[in-house]
C-alpha cells in the first residue's frame, strides 16, 4: 500500500486522473491517494485537453493499517 501525494499548481482547462481515482482533479490544490498496487503500473495523466501543472509527486510506501498511522 502507498500514500501518493500531488498538487496542482496550475490549471486552466481539463483535469488530471490517478489511475485508483474515478474523479479528476481539476482545481489548484495538494491531494493525497491510499493506493494498494494491483499491478506493476501506476500513473497521473491529463484526462481529455488540459492545460495545467503537476508538482511535488511524492509515492510512499506504509506498512500495517493506514488508517492508524500518526
Amino acid at each position: 500500500t502507498y500514500i501518493i501525494t500531488f498538487d496542482i499548481v496550475s490549471i486552466s482547462e481539463g483535469g488530471f486522473k490517478l489511475n485508483s481515482d474515478a474523479s479528476s482533479k481539476t482545481t489548484i490544490g495538494q491531494y493525497s491517494f491510499t493506493y494498494t498496487a494491483t499491478d506493476t503500473s501506476f500513473w497521473i495523466r491529463a484526462v481529455g485537453t488540459t492545460s495545467g501543472t503537476i508538482d511535488n509527486i511524492s509515492l510512499k510506501k506504509i506498512n500495517g493499517n493506514p488508517g492508524t498511522l500518526s
